[in-house]
């Protein structure tokens, strides 16, 4: 319950001389979320007593609104949901991490200012550290900690004294130990260096360099305390490294729990209605999120304030994460395709798995692997993930795009051939084991009815994993057309390169796929790199190219290039079943034919270039 208080926010009282309360939303959906308690030693009372952090939030904490007025701290939606976020992950023995992306103004910095008050400086020997993007920022941040101090009651303000009041932190004394309150800029580096229980790294989204320098913050937090907390905060700024961290953080690749709290969560964002006539993506924001007439009007009167910027006004007060991130002018794929598909797929959880056998034959030789009795086991940090099951009859093409080194994923892709859809993949990160990867490799295009099975061959990895399948039997590979320059023969070559002259045709050709069809691809992080796939501009160079944007991964949009590339001249040949037999020899004869075909074409085309030349 919080006090009711007069116009110079004063605790009012009834006319017995009895405190004044008013119940809020807060008593009736944080009763049972108790997971955040200190002790307090109220006057009047001998003993200390356990209190909920909410509680004392509410009925102790005052704030100055943007009208002037002093209130008691009562807590909207957002705030409320996002003490449930904490309670919820201490609950389950987790460490309390939250990353935020959020709509502008809804308080979120203003409730874990209080949070902190609570949790650092009414309890002995805690320390918090706040970080904000910019100096102007970490003052208003700051001059909210002054203020929710000097509100709190002078009972408790006389237990904890403060020691230090400048211009960036806050010192209570225990006696012999002390608690404080720092709030820095990021560029000072001055929570570095120094350890905390409570961290709290504000609008990361417009730092620079903010994943190496968000790295060394949460070191000083340690992982051992179940009590701690870190607190990411932003709105978004576009593709950067923050939405990469937030995408992982969706995915479960974060010891972070992503949240996201719209602009119709706060219940000042409306206005009367004054009969316009509603667009169609103000029908769909009622239809799908159930918004009013009065939080619409608002909505278009910020539209209208943004001079029609509907972009802008999305990524200002987004309405779903997608939203959020909205990018112009330089993607590649159709942004409101892929934001689309991302909003369909973002909470599917798919099985994951990895191919075992029961025994490995290597012959004399070392040309021939037999893998006995290949199958399918879940695992639930598998590196094959499947949308869609093997259909009989479906002729399915796989891709691979091995990883270059550094923090490069291996990425393979699979696709239906008839259906043009994305079926599966297989991604790991940091192995050198390209033997067991060949192997799996093999396995899926056995799964899959013997698929096509194609790979980048820029460096040996390609290459290898292509012999491994090989040599494990499945023959039914790619054969590049490409023609050797200073030979001028035809490269006798499984897979394929990318080199400047066919880069562009791949992307057009990947590009064309997703335009004609959205839905084909179900897998989230590879929508996401869609997204990130982009026209970059090189500062020293002044040359453009089309690439992942900085501190991003394109892996799993490079491995669905070899689909399209070789789906233009994969056979169209429809399987009985997934057996491969003797059916195989036919693939191989009917390859070779190709090749022998395009050769034939290639000695016609310099036959006539030679009579021409005769001629001239």
């Amino acid at each position: 319950m919080i006090p009711i208080l007069d116009e110079r926010g004063e605790q009012t009282y009834n006319q017995e001389g009895k405190a004044l309360f008013k119940k809020t939303k807060a008593d009736v959906e944080l009763k049972d979320f108790n997971d955040l308690q200190i002790w307090i030693k109220p006057p009047g009372q001998d003993k200390k007593v356990k209190v909920a952090v909410w509680w004392l939030i509410e009925r102790y904490i005052k704030i100055d609104t943007k009208e002037g007025d002093i209130i008691a701290f009562e807590l909207n939606d957002a705030q409320i949901d996002l003490y449930k976020e904490l309670c919820l992950q201490k609950r389950a023995g987790k460490r309390m991490r939250i990353n935020i992306l959020k709509a502008r103004q809804l308080g979120m910095s203003t409730f874990i200012a209080a949070l902190y008050i609570v949790l650092a400086l009414l309890v002995p020997g805690q320390k918090a550290v706040v970080v904000a993007d910019l100096a102007e920022n970490a003052k208003k941040i700051f001059e909210k900690y002054q203020f929710m101090y000097s509100s709190l009651p002078e009972w408790i303000r006389q237990a904890i004294p403060l020691k230090a009041d400048n211009a960036h932190e806050l010192v209570v004394s225990y006696g012999t130990r002390k608690s404080s309150i720092r709030v820095v800029t990021v560029g000072d580096h001055a929570g570095r260096g120094t350890t905390c229980q409570y961290l709290h790294l504000s609008e990361v989204a417009f730092w620079k360099d903010i994943k190496s320098v968000i790295k060394s913050l949460n070191q000083t937090v340690s992982t051992k305390n179940p009590f701690a907390i870190i607190i990411y905060e932003t709105t978004a700024n576009g593709v950067n490294e923050y939405k990469t961290m937030y995408d992982n953080a969706v995915g479960g690749k974060s010891s972070f729990k992503a949240v996201f709290y719209p602009w119709y969560l706060d219940r000042d964002y409306r206005m009367d209605y004054w009969g316009f006539e509603l667009m169609d993506h103000e029908k769909k924001l009622m239809e799908e999120l159930h918004l009013d007439l009065h939080q619409i009007a608002w909505y278009r009167f910020k539209l209208n304030e943004m001079e029609g910027d509907l972009d802008g006004l999305r990524q200002e007060y987004p309405s779903t994460p997608i939203e959020a991130f909205i990018v112009t002018g330089s993607s590649l794929f159709p942004m409101e395709q892929v934001l689309k598909r991302k909003a369909e797929v973002i909470g599917v959880k798919y099985p994951t798995y990895e191919f075992i056998w029961d025994k490995k034959i290597v012959n004399e030789q070392g040309d021939s692997i037999t893998l006995v009795n290949p199958r399918l086991s879940p695992k639930s940090l598998g590196l094959i993930t499947i949308f869609k099951e093997v259909e009989k009859g479906h002729p399915y093409i796989i891709n691979v795009d091995p990883a270059m080194g550094g923090e490069d994923n291996f990425v393979a892709q699979v696709f239906d051939n008839h259906t043009c859809k994305q079926v599966a993949k297989l991604c790991i990160n940091h192995n050198s084991n390209y033997q067991w990867l060949g192997e799996q490799i093999y396995c899926l295009c056995r799964y899959y009815n013997g698929a096509f099975l194609n790979a980048e061959c820029n460096n040996p990895t390609g290459t290898f994993i292509l012999e491994v399948a090989e040599t494990c039997g499945h023959h039914f590979i790619y054969q590049d057309n490409a023609v050797d320059t200073l030979s001028d023969h035809y490269e006798d070559r499984r897979g394929y390169k990318t080199k400047t002259s066919n880069r562009e045709y791949m992307i057009n050709l990947t590009v064309k796929a997703y335009r004609d069809d959205y839905q084909m691809i179900s897998d989230y992080d590879t929508l996401c790199e869609m997204e990130n796939f982009q026209v970059v501009r090189n500062e020293r160079t002044g040359k453009e190219k089309a690439e992942a944007t900085s501190g991003n991964h394109d892996d799993h949009v490079t491995s669905l290039f070899g689909i399209f590339l070789a789906r233009r001249s994969m056979i169209q040949t429809t399987l009985i079943d997934e057996t491969i037999s003797s059916e195989q020899k036919s693939y191989d004869e009917l390859l070779a034919e190709r090749r022998m075909l395009n050769r034939q074409k290639r000695i016609d085309e310099n036959h006539r270039k030679e009579m021409s030349d005769q001629w001239l």
